[in-house]
């Protein structure tokens, strides 16, 4: 039990701490590079570190909300199915 829950945690650490790693990465890409292609559409000029920090952590918050919908995605799921029967119940015919 504890080797696969620290497993599971190791995982989840790697492609968090390789996703920031990822982001320095590309933000430096975007910080330095000398074409006209990496510009900023909305000024014209190269990215600034605070806009290339502030695009990562957009990202990371995105991605956690994302991760934490899976109960929402599960309530809701539960309501289609009460609503389904409810409907069954009252489409249902006396019999006689």
């Amino acid at each position: 039990m504890a080797v696969t829950t620290s497993l599971g945690l190791s995982v989840l650490y790697l492609i968090i701490f390789g996703f920031y790693a990822y982001s320095f990465y590309f933000g430096g890409v975007l910080r330095w590079s000398p074409d006209l292609f990496w510009r900023n559409d909305l000024t014209g000029n190269r990215y600034t570190g605070g806009e290339v920090m502030g695009i990562m952590f957009m990202v990371m918050f995105g991605i956690m909300q994302i991760g934490t919908v899976g109960p929402n995605i599960k309530a809701m799921t539960e309501a289609k199915i009460g609503g389904r029967l409810a409907y069954d119940v009252i489409e249902a015919k006396p019999q006689v």
